[in-house]
C-alpha cells in the first residue's frame, strides 16, 4: 500500500511540475510576444514621426533653395537652424526617450 501511495504521489508531483513548467514557458512566450509587439508599434510611430519631419523639411523654402542651387555652403547652416531641436543636447536629455533625436545629419543627392 505504501508503494502505491509513493508511486501516485510521485506521479502527481511529476505532472504538477510539468504543468508548472509548461505554464511558465507559455507566460514567458506571451510576455516576449507582447514586448516585441510594443517595440514594433514604437518603431512604427517613430518612423511615422520621422517621415512627417522629413516632409516638413522638404517644404522649407530655405533648404529647398539651397538644394536646388547646389549651395552647400548655405545648406548646412540653414539646416542647423531648422534642425536645432533635434541636435541640442539639453533638449535630448529633457525629452522622453521616444522623441526624435540625432547625432548628425547629412544631405544626399538623388
Amino acid at each position: 500500500m505504501m508503494l502505491v501511495g509513493l508511486v501516485l504521489t510521485a506521479l502527481a508531483l511529476y505532472f504538477a511540475q510539468r504543468n508548472v513548467a509548461v505554464t511558465a514557458e507559455r507566460d514567458l512566450r506571451e510576455n516576449f510576444q507582447a514586448e516585441i509587439s510594443s517595440l514594433h508599434k514604437v518603431q512604427a510611430l517613430r518612423h511615422a514621426a520621422l517621415t512627417e519631419r522629413c516632409r516638413e523639411l522638404v517644404l522649407k523654402p530655405r533648404l529647398h533653395a539651397a538644394l536646388e542651387d547646389n549651395a552647400l555652403d548655405l545648406l548646412y547652416p540653414t539646416a542647423k537652424d531648422e534642425l536645432r531641436d533635434l541636435m541640442e543636447d539639453a533638449v535630448r536629455k529633457a525629452e522622453a526617450a521616444n522623441s526624435l533625436q540625432a547625432r548628425f545629419y547629412r544631405f544626399l543627392d538623388s
